[in-house]
């Protein structure tokens, strides 16, 4: 289970997807796609775009946990409640990003790294950071935007396939 940061100390279990850890951050699945959004329009997103996002993200959150470990001034609430995102992260980080689902799990690759720039910002405040700032991504998020443009895919799909279809069984009739 992840745990949203609503406020710096404070965890609240996540109603999101299910996470289950699986093998490997380098695994590439060329051939699947899935859509998300950036700005207005819809980017695709590969499975292996987001395997790259987890690598580059990770050596921050394990720099930032060097960081925490080393802090004897942090209080232990915080201390706790970071141990239990990081925990959250190396789960997330392990499992390989889905066929379908990689636009979900990009959104929550960008996520992690929001919540990891508020907690070295927190963690600044007591404590010497041993690890790069990370600075988040800019834009709002538009997620809505990858289920209309999925669903407008698999409309024009049907719109498309209809005539064969329609065609096909006109000429098995006609056998």
């Amino acid at each position: 289970m992840t745990y949203p940061i609503t406020t710096i100390g404070e965890l609240v279990p996540c109603s999101c997807s299910s996470r289950s850890v699986n093998a490997g951050i380098g695994e590439l699945e060329s051939e699947a796609v899935a859509i998300t959004s950036s700005g207005w329009l819809p980017t695709v997103v590969w499975p292996s775009d987001v395997d790259a996002y987890k690598r580059k993200l990770d050596p921050d959150m394990r720099a930032t946990d060097a960081t925490v470990s080393r802090c004897a001034n942090l209080p232990a609430g915080e201390a706790v409640a970071w141990g239990d995102f990081f925990t959250s992260w190396k789960a997330f980080a392990a499992e390989s990003t889905p066929i379908f689902g990689a636009a979900n799990k990009y959104d929550e690759a960008v996520s992690f790294e929001q919540r990891l720039h508020e907690w070295q910002k927190k963690i600044a405040e007591t404590c010497r950071l041993n690890a790069p700032a990370v600075i988040p991504q800019a834009g709002p998020d538009t997620s809505a935007i990858k289920f209309v443009a999925v669903a407008a895919a698999v409309v024009a799909i049907a719109y498309l396939a209809s005539p064969l279809i329609t065609g096909a069984r006109v000429l098995g009739k006609k056998r």
